[in-house]
């Protein structure tokens, strides 16, 4: 198998768009997380956030937060604490040795990188076990 191949992604896609196709259509979109309340997620029974890192918090292979959103991402930790975490296509899978890039997040953003053996939209086991 290819190296950074996500086979879950693209039978993901086919199914979405052939067989489910409302959910191959956003329902809706922001421009990055300041535009959202996170105190407005709690209270409507969110328990959790689980972001995806590159393009979302930071650019690809930067672990610095995109600065326009700081204030947010300090905001969705005051709210929702350790219940947030990254997950990535890349840091904390195996494609990652030894999970150094998922470690190295961690301590550059203060915020856990979970481990898991498929990608997105696989892998939902590590968000329900985290």
């Amino acid at each position: 198998m290819v190296r950074g191949f996500n086979l879950d992604g693209v039978l993901y896609f086919l199914w979405a768009r052939f067989v489910k196709k409302p959910l191959a259509v956003p329902h809706f979109s922001v421009s990055d997380i300041s535009t959202i309340n996170p105190e407005q997620l709690k209270n409507a029974g969110f328990e959790g956030v689980i972001f995806d890192k590159d393009n979302t918090l930071t650019l690809p292979y930067v672990n610095e937060l995109y600065p326009s959103i700081r204030s947010a991402f300090s905001d969705f930790k005051r709210v929702f604490g350790d219940r947030m975490a990254i997950m990535s296509n890349s840091a904390g899978t195996r494609d990652d040795a030894d999970y150094e890039d998922a470690q190295q997040i961690e301590r550059d953003l203060g915020i856990a990188v979970l481990r898991h053996d498929r990608k997105k939209p696989g892998g939902i086991e590590s968000v329900l076990d985290y």
